[in-house]
């Protein structure tokens, strides 16, 4: 059954710091007002307290409560192959170990790897993502159970899915699924074709005209390896994103996931189009596929997102830690600590993330928005002391200091513990899964 718990219909959310924007800006000893699942007003705790007299208050003592984080891109049922395949370059990762185990999910498996994720992402602070899979619908019955928002997409290819089977098949799953959901308050699915190495350009297109003709999201790796962007270059005499823009697929509709590759003309043509890049800085060092050129980005004002990427190859769904790692990867191999400011990542992940994902409503704290928050506590002792809000989450905070997750008004997790998924259950169908895929590989090395 889908999570419907919650503590109270109409409360007053009160801290120390509530951070209003992505700049910083922030209201101390203040409360949130909420009722039903958006925010109706915030200031001082004292002016809304005489103001809302017969609403509940929950006092969050030493905490900053902030909008949720977005994680722009990931494959959460990946928590399935953690760790499964390391130090590995992106091609002989997926093609080895990665797309060779995926042959055998099922629904059922998808499902658990996904309530996993969702479970990691309530307690880091995530409330709404981007994800890319087989087995999609799957996905879809772990975000109505956890109350996660989601942008959703069954990963297309031209060779068979074990998902859908043939990619016929996989484009009318999409066409169903995007219609079946959209009127979904909280979950909406979107084309998804994987990339332009497993999609011909021809593929790509059709795929994109359907996105258009069902007026859905539209979401596609580009320019993830150096290898992906050269053998673009040899076969088709454009890069990457040249040539989706010479197919005429980029719009402000569709999200470019990875974008290390790019050049002063890819982002040029980003920019004109207003397509969105989602940059995923850990797995691309991880996996050693460089390093994306936020500066270019800054530079034209494109509003990028950031994501995880999968938990097979982070490994983890924790935006706290992708935040801090994208900001100081970039001071770093400039040798400029004034790229790549707080708020920049700070705002790539919130505002940036909503608007891109097509949750208009969430990314701020604002009255007539949704109430999408996090409680972060600041009374441990890689907190204090404690002068900016903003900065102490971009270097100094760790997931483990979120206290509550909220989304749409309901508590998530509260005083750090998850409420929306009986973790209890999910763990035991993990280690199953865990099980059948260490006797299946371990006996195919065998012979």
């Amino acid at each position: 059954m889908p999570f419907t718990e919650n503590i109270s219909e109409n409360y007053l959310l009160t801290g120390d710091y509530i951070m209003t924007t992505p700049d910083g800006d922030c209201i101390e000893n203040g409360s949130v007002v909420v009722s039903g699942d958006k925010i109706i007003d915030l200031g001082k705790r004292a002016e809304m307290t005489e103001n809302y007299p017969t609403f509940s208050e929950f006092k969050e003592k030493d905490s900053i409560i902030f909008p949720g984080l977005i994680n722009a891109h990931t494959h959460i049922a990946m928590t399935l192959f953690r760790g499964i395949a390391e130090d590995l370059p992106l091609e002989k990762w997926l093609n080895e170990s990665i797309f060779p185990r995926e042959k055998t999910l099922s629904e059922d498996m998808v499902y658990y790897g996904s309530l996993l994720g969702c479970s990691e992402m309530i307690r880091s602070g995530t409330t709404a993502f981007c994800d890319m899979y087989i087995f999609e619908e799957s996905v879809a019955r772990a975000c109505e159970i956890s109350g996660l928002r989601s942008l959703l997409g069954e990963g297309l290819f031209d060779f068979p899915s074990p998902s859908y089977g043939v990619l016929e098949d996989g484009i009318m799953k999409t066409a169903e699924l995007i219609e079946k959901y959209m009127l979904s308050e909280k979950i909406r699915f979107s084309a998804s074709p994987h990339s332009v190495y497993t999609c011909s350009i021809e593929n790509v297109k059709r795929i994109k005209d359907l996105a258009r003709k069902k007026k859905s999201k539209f979401q596609i790796h580009a320019a993830e390896t150096r290898e992906e962007n050269e053998n673009s270059i040899k076969n088709n005499g454009l890069s990457v994103v040249q040539l989706l823009d010479r197919e005429g697929i980029l719009d402000r509709d569709t999200l470019l996931f990875h974008c290390v590759w790019i050049n002063e003309k890819d982002a040029d043509i980003i920019a004109g189009t207003g397509a969105t890049p989602v940059i995923c800085s850990t797995s691309n060092l991880k996996l050693g596929s460089g390093i994306p050129p936020l500066p270019m980005l800054l530079d034209r004002s494109i509003h990028f997102c950031l994501g995880t990427d999968g938990p097979a190859s982070n490994n983890s769904l924790d935006m706290i830690g992708e935040m801090k790692i994208s900001a100081l990867i970039q001071k770093g191999v400039n040798m400029n600590p004034e790229i790549c400011p707080a708020e920049a990542v700070f705002r790539a992940s919130t505002l940036n993330g909503a608007e891109a994902l097509g949750f208009d409503k969430s990314g701020i704290v604002a009255p007539s928005m949704k109430a999408d928050l996090i409680v972060l506590d600041i009374n441990e002792s890689n907190s204090l002391p404690l002068y900016s809000p903003l900065h102490h989450i971009l270097y100094s905070a760790s997931s483990k200091d979120v206290r509550d997750c909220i989304v749409g008004g309901k508590f998530l997790m509260k005083n750090k513990k998850v409420i929306s998924v009986d973790l209890e259950t999910v763990k035991k169908e993990i280690s199953k899964i865990k099980d059948f895929f260490s006797k299946k590989y371990s006996l195919a090395l065998a012979k």
